[in-house]
């Protein structure tokens, strides 16, 4: 199992969501944005990182902890 940051960086590509401000989850379903614009994330960046994380988690039956990732990029400043 690879480190979840290394992990992460590898999924990046594949599900295609990455580009340098997170542009591409912009076109992606309205619904997932508003769930995590409901939940205090409106960056796409952050939101493709969250995904990312949660997929590595779910493959490796780690438990998901989507609330504490909301509240990391919550504060955060948005790029």
């Amino acid at each position: 199992m690879a480190p979840e940051q290394v992990a992460t960086f590898k999924y990046d590509w594949s599900f295609g969501l990455h580009t340098p401000n997170g542009h591409n989850i912009k076109g992606k379903k309205r619904l997932l944005k508003l769930y995590f614009k409901l939940n205090g994330v409106s960056s796409p960046y952050h939101m493709s990182e969250i995904i990312r994380t949660t997929y590595h988690r779910h493959l490796n039956n780690q438990p998901l902890k989507f609330r504490e990732q909301t509240k990391y990029f919550k504060n955060m400043k948005n790029y």
